[in-house]
Formats: C-alpha cells, structure tokens, sequence
C-alpha cells in the first residue's frame, strides 16, 4: 500500500517537474517594457490594457510582464526581454534607437510619411504615416463620392473579430472608448508578448528586420498582422463616416498606394554611391 501511494506520489512530481521544465522555471520570467510619453494619454491607457491582458494569459506560460522607469533602462541586464513603447516624436525616436540600439521601440503615434522616419532596424512602426491615411481616405471618398468618411486604425463601435470584447474591456477599465492611440499601444504590448509566449528571445525576433513577418499576431482585425521591409505595421483600416464604420479597407488596398521603394534602402544606396564617388575623387 505504501509502495503504490509512493510510486503516486513520484508520478505526480514528475509531471510537476516536466511541466516547469516546459514552462521556464518556477521563478518564471519576466519581461520589461519602458514607456516614454504622457501618462495623461490614451496611449498609457492602452499600454496598461495590454500589460493586464498580457499578465492574464503570462500566468498560464509562467511570464510576467512590468511597467519599468525609463530612469532604469540601462540596468536592465537582459536586453532580450525589454522593449520600448514611445509615443514621442520622431527624432525622440531616433535618439532613443541610437542609445538603445538592442532594444526594440514601438513608435505608436503617426509620422507625417515615410520619408520622415528615422532609418533604425530597431523601431518598429505601430501606425501608417498620416500621408498613408490620406491617401486611403482619398482613394474611398472617390469611389464614394456622397461619402465624407476618414480612413482609421480603430472605432469603438467596431465588433468583429472579437472587436467587442476588446473595446467592451478597455472601456470598463479605462472609462473612455478606446482609439487609434490607446489601441496602438494596447497592440505593441500586445505583439511583443505574443512573441515572448513562442520565443525564449522575443526582443532577437524582433530586431530582425528580414523575420518581423513571421512574427503575425492577432490584433482583432480579422488577420494576422505582421511588419513590412519599412518595418510598418501593415492592418487593415476602418473608414468611418458621421460616427459609424461604413467600410473595411484591405491590406492588400492599402499597399497598392505606397512608394515602390524602400526610402531608407534609397539613402543608403546614394550614401553608398557618395562614397564611392568620393573616394573615386581622392585616387584621382
């Protein structure tokens, strides 16, 4: 008798011992994010919506996710699990990617276009520029000519593809709708922890610009989303008219209207054509 209640007891250690193996440790571990803007923004409430849903599903893979001081940044030892979510301006991102160059940063507002952001590997872009959104709202309002919609991240309104529930849980703990900004940092948190739950290195994964599209998540926009060679964010768009969502813009729509080439591959092949140039000049 005592044998078999000591073998039950061995078995069900074990499966203990198997399953913190799989998970980490018992410590667990946990994942840094730093953030740099306003906490009287939508855009800190939607990082605080997206660290407690990413605590919620943490428990169940052993990860905890902290708001960490900016101030703290450089003794923060495992570069790997931390990342940077800014809602400042481009040359702040700038600056913050040359002095960090091994963590990533979400830059979560909108840049004017393209052309105006910095060329770092190690900013990744939450939003379309405002030249992008233009661009769309322009495209609908032509083939809709009686319409008067804007082209947008996010709506309130919005229910599908579990929309709802997002917007239902933002709203009770946030008590406001939530909007592009707040559902730009919610989706940063939200990517970087996806990533952290298939990767013992997310923060690897994500500095590397050839693998951001293996890196889909699910933003409740009915696909998985994942980053261009820009390193753009690239999502659906909702065009809302007079308060209502009246269409759903296409990825595929969207990418019909940017640029055909990359503008920092086109700087970096002038820079290195300068170069050749001037060198040419010094053999002479």
């Amino acid at each position: 008798m005592f044998n078999k209640r000591f073998l039950k007891m061995l078995r069900s250690f074990m499966v203990i011992c198997l399953m913190l193996l799989t998970t980490g440790s018992a410590l667990g571990k946990e994942f840094n994010i730093v953030f740099d803007g306003s906490k009287k923004t939508d855009a800190w409430l939607g990082l605080q919506q997206g660290i407690e849903e990413a605590n919620t599903q943490g428990k169940f893979l052993n990860l905890k996710y902290i708001i960490a001081n900016f101030s703290h940044l450089n003794s923060i030892q495992d570069r790997t699990s931390t990342i940077i979510v800014s809602a400042r301006s481009a040359r702040r991102n700038s600056k913050l990617a040359t002095e960090y160059p091994s963590v990533p940063i979400f830059a979560i507002l909108p840049s004017s276009s393209a052309q105006s952001r910095p060329c770092a590997n190690n900013i990744l872009y939450i939003r379309p520029s405002s030249q992008i959104m233009e661009k769309v709202t322009t495209l609908w309002r032509a083939e809709n000519p009686s319409g008067n919609g804007r082209a947008q991240l996010w709506h309130h309104t919005f229910k599908k593809y579990a929309a709802a529930q997002l917007n239902k849980r933002f709203e009770k703990a946030a008590a406001k709708p939530m909007s592009d900004e707040s559902w730009s940092a919610w989706a940063a948190v939200k990517l970087f922890s996806d990533v952290a739950a298939k990767s013992a290195n997310p923060s690897t994964q994500l500095l590397n610009p050839k693998e951001t599209s293996i890196l889909a998540f699910d933003g409740q926009k009915g696909v998985d989303l994942n980053f261009n060679s820009e390193l753009e964010l690239l999502q659906p768009l909702l065009i809302i008219d007079n308060g209502a969502i009246v269409s759903e813009i296409s990825i595929e729509k969207i990418n019909t209207l940017r640029d055909a080439n990359s503008n920092c591959e086109t700087l970096a092949a002038k820079n290195k054509n300068e170069d050749a140039d001037g060198n040419n000049h010094n053999n002479i």
